[in-house]
């Protein structure tokens, strides 16, 4: 990811920016969602919502506080040099955090098991009723991360202050991740990740008729920072109550293409609209109804309950900051 966004200084045209930093930083970030819970999961078994909550809380802060300061930094030094500081600053942070990591107490499970769970979770409609709703809502999720300010900015609304609504949205999401991580731990997680589902049309709505009334769009990228941050942090728990949790870590990877591939098409489709009507309105009512659909999608998936998995036998190999867990351990290792 440090290496992408150094590159992307380098370029010398739109195309090959779009390349680098698509390809530089969207695999830097893509390929970590997957280990990092996994690797949690495999620390923790007791608090094991609560702990992805906070784990993924990192995303939510760099929305809300790097937002703010690479806008400074481009104002100040320049995109290229922005770029370059922010890709340096991120590889070194990376490194020093791979120094300080090490392996969980119990081993994955071999690539073998993951293939098969995932193979298993293939021929199931929950596994594709998820899928379906996660790409509906990644199509409407990742509107306003490219035209929200430029929205606000065309309401009248300065630069710095319509900057402040993507922080909002970090804001939001941080609180989502940790709020329904601890209430998923009461109430299950299915119910919830239903409702961070159903959170997202009502924010649209609020965008629908927030007009240029600025604390209405604050409170629009509030509402989609909490339905979006509690799906991520909710969503490793409810896949390994539903599938279970020995080779999850192949099924989640299959399972998270669906958001990716809602990023890419969203925003694309949503400036074609934007370009071919002269206006925001025919894109924001679109993405009411993609997301009702996403909510359409995952409803039926309510009968599996809280869809919180069982906790494990207990195995011997124990660790000093967690009880043994056999998340995602075969067979042949217990």
């Amino acid at each position: 990811m440090g290496g992408g966004l150094w590159l992307t200084a380098q370029v010398d045209s739109l195309f090959a920016g779009i390349l680098i930093y698509g390809l530089g930083v969207g695999l830097g970030i893509g390929s970590y969602l997957v280990p990092l819970s996994v690797a949690t999961g495999a620390w923790f078994e007791k608090h094991r919502t609560l702990a992805l909550g906070i784990n993924t809380v990192g995303i939510g802060l760099g929305t809300l506080i790097l937002v703010p300061v690479a806008e400074w930094l481009i104002r100040t030094a320049g995109w290229r040099d922005a770029f370059e500081l922010m890709g340096i600053g991120s590889a070194i942070v990376y490194f020093l955090v791979a120094l300080t990591s090490f392996r969980p107490p119990t081993p994955p499970a071999p690539v073998a098991t993951s293939i098969s769970a995932a193979r298993k979770a293939l021929r199931r409609s929950e596994f594709w009723r998820l899928y379906v709703a996660g790409f509906l809502m990644s199509v409407a999720l990742f509107i306003p991360f490219v035209f929200l300010v430029q929205y606000a900015k065309e309401q009248g609304i300065a630069s710095s202050t319509a900057a402040f609504l993507i922080t909002s949205l970090g804001l939001g999401s941080v609180l989502g991740r940790l709020g329904l991580g601890v209430l998923g731990m009461r109430l299950g997680v299915l119910p919830l990740i239903i409702m961070c589902f159903a959170i997202q049309p009502i924010a649209y709505i609020v965008w629908l008729i927030a007009g240029a009334n600025y604390p209405l769009l604050l409170l629009f990228a509030a509402l989609l920072g909490v339905g979006y941050g509690g799906f991520v942090a909710l969503s490793p728990v409810a896949m390994a109550g539903i599938f279970g949790l020995e080779g999850l870590g192949g099924v989640l990877g299959i399972q998270y293409t669906s958001a990716g591939v809602g990023a890419l098409i969203g925003p694309i489709a949503a400036g074609a609209i934007i370009d071919a009507t002269g206006s925001y309105t025919v894109a924001i009512v679109g993405a009411i109804f993609v997301s009702l659909a996403a909510v359409f999608s995952v409803m039926p998936m309510w009968r599996l309950g809280s869809g919180t998995p069982p906790p494990p036998p207990a195995i011997q190999t124990r660790s000093y900051l967690s009880e043994p867990t056999v998340w995602l351990v075969s067979p042949r290792s217990r």
